[in-house]
């Protein structure tokens, strides 16, 4: 208590000197580099704030205002609160920015000296981290309707590219940043999104349900305004084929006039495969129902973690009844690691909060997150008056509790262990989720665990009996089951369905090169490689059919165009070698 009190009366020194004279702060030397830290980066001319705050004249004018919402803490947002979790780019004023605000509109709001000004932070018009790779747009404008309730839109942007690639970094650049609240990005390697786009009048569908989509990788993407754009780094990415689409979702409130929107995202990859997965482990409820007038019900979920993991990042989720949200781990040796708290949540200011410092958590640790809500009518964002009850949904009118913890495990296996544990969890909720049912076969067939796999193929087939995806794997395994005419019929079907799925070409060529039908598998790896020229699984397969069949030069080619896409850590690199070398190409 003794430090903290001689850092406050420090603060106080520095900005009234050593005589004790009346505070002088001036907006040159104390105010203008609080203001570009915190709030310019939302407060500038291009963006989505009511007002900049760039300039000397800018902040005057709107002095008192600034000392309101910064004292009372509503400006800058920043949800978490203090002691609970130390999170990157934290937006909070200390005590010492507060004090500096406070004293300055006291003293008058004066300029001072403009040559203590610091520069000024220089915001481009272009991509913040130089020109991308690739960058996809909106096929068409969106008009954003003069009034109503804030609209919640999907739009299906497809991938124009010719090979798989790893994203190592993303970036947002709406042409009209003043109506995009916020935006989430996911992928759909089938066709659903754009059904569903295609039922719906204009581009786009509406609402807070991203259809079949899914996060890359088990990555969360998510962009506010303010957002720090992050580089990323060349160990972690996430892979995007060709063919699939990129589902950008947008929050845009109405202004009071009709407003075009046709915003585009840059995307930067990296040369090499990550070698490092982090994973988004997904946890909350859908069991809601928050009865009218009820100012503190809550739903809570836990997990345990089955694998030691380091905690990068916590993306929470409620609507506008939302109060409090926690999130805690309760640690097998005893004690608990606070790794979240919000006391006053609020819909409009949702963000990812990324730890300043990965935190460790080892196996047997168990997640336990708490979601509070004020469904009373003195709750003052409390959308219905009087108060009505309120359940699960994807509208905003409706009620979530959603919670992203991003996290990496030590390696490959123990992300495939995590990942199968939240399928799991997730299934024991609701055992009618076919998607989580497929993408759970696939990690079992993966481990060997065939009949395990087997058993949830049929129940997503019962589902979605011509889902392409989940042809492919019930293809796949009558393959390795030694039943290749089911093989042979069950891939052709997903072919059919979707001439475009590389993994059902692949393995339809496969299975036609076991069933001696040699020129037909040539046909569909060919094609596979016609829609991703740098799919290794089909040109690892062509390459051992034209070896059989003596065309070894061309062969030998493609076999050394894998091995210098394979990282050094691939196990495939040493079989890719043998070939190699019984071809005198090693």
């Amino acid at each position: 208590m003794k430090r903290l009190l001689t850092l406050g009366l420090l603060g106080v020194w520095l900005l009234t000197g050593c005589s004790g004279e009346p505070p002088r702060a001036t907006y040159a030397e104390h105010v203008a580099p609080i203001l570009d830290r915190s709030c310019v980066p939302c407060h500038r001319s291009d963006s989505i704030a009511p007002f900049p705050l760039q300039t000397y004249d800018d902040a005057r004018r709107r002095a008192s205002q600034i000392e309101t919402v910064t004292q009372s803490g509503y400006m800058p947002p920043w949800l978490p609160a203090a002691g609970h979790g130390e999170f990157a780019h934290d937006r909070r004023l200390s005590e010492q920015d507060l004090q500096a605000i406070r004293h300055w509109v006291e003293d008058g709001a004066r300029e001072g000296d403009r040559a203590l000004r610091p520069e000024p932070p220089q915001f481009s018009d272009g991509w913040q981290l130089g020109e991308p790779d690739l960058v996809l747009t909106m096929t068409e404008p969106f008009t954003l309707p003069s009034e109503g309730r804030d609209v919640f839109r999907n739009f299906v942007i497809p991938a124009t590219h010719d090979r798989s690639r790893h994203v190592r970094a993303f970036e947002f650049k709406p042409d009209n940043p003043r109506v995009v609240h916020h935006a989430v990005f996911q992928v759909d390697p089938g066709k659903g999104s754009r059904e569903l786009d295609a039922q719906s009048a204009g581009p786009g569908f509406d609402g807070m349900d991203m259809g079949p989509s899914i996060m890359p990788d088990g990555q969360f993407l998510g962009w506010t305004p303010g957002h720090y754009v992050d580089p990323g780094t060349e160990d972690i990415g996430w892979k995007l084929d060709p063919g699939t689409d990129l589902v950008m979702q947008l929050h845009m409130p109405t202004t009071g006039k009709p407003e075009t929107l046709q915003a585009s995202i840059g995307l930067y990859f990296n040369e090499r495969p990550p070698t490092r997965h982090p994973f988004s482990l997904m946890l909350g409820s859908e069991e809601l129902d928050i009865p009218a007038g009820d100012p503190a019900w809550e739903v809570e979920d836990r997990f345990v973690l089955p694998v030691a993991v380091e905690a990068l990042g916590v993306y929470p989720h409620a609507h506008y009844l939302g109060k409090e949200i926690e999130v805690t781990a309760s640690l097998p040796g005893g004690g608990e690691e606070s790794l979240l708290k919000i006391l006053d949540w609020d819909f409009n200011w949702q963000d990812e909060y990324r730890y300043a410092r990965p935190v460790p958590l080892p196996a047997g640790s168990e997640i336990k997150v708490r979601f509070r809500y004020d469904n009373s009518a003195t709750n003052p964002r409390n959308p219905n008056h009087p108060p009505r009850r309120v359940t699960y949904g994807n509208q905003s009118s409706d009620e979530m509790a959603y919670l992203l913890l991003r996290l990496e495990a030590e390696d490959a296996a123990g992300r495939e262990r995590l990942e199968t544990a939240q399928l799991r969890h997730y299934l024991a909720k609701d055992d009618s989720k076919w998607r989580a049912r497929r993408r759970l076969a696939v990690l079992l067939m993966r481990r060997g665990a065939f009949a395990e796999a087997a058993g949830e193929i049929q129940a997503a087939r019962a589902e979605a009996p011509d889902d392409p995806l989940t042809l492919t794997l019930a293809g796949q395994l009558a393959g390795r089951q030694g039943n290749l005419p089911e093989a042979v019929r069950l891939l052709g079907r997903a072919v059919e369905l979707d001439p475009s799925l590389v993994p059902a070409r692949t393995n339809l060529g496969v299975a036609l090169m076991a069933g001696r039908r040699p020129a037909e598998a040539e046909q569909q790896f060919r094609a596979a490689l016609e829609l991703d020229a740098g799919a290794l699984e089909p040109r690892i397969n062509l390459a051992m059919l034209l070896r059989a069949r003596g065309s070894r030069d061309e062969a030998r080619r493609i076999l050394q165009g894998v091995l210098q896409d394979l990282p050094a850590t691939s196990p495939l690199r040493r079989g890719v070698t043998r070939q190699l070398e019984d071809l005198g190409g090693g």
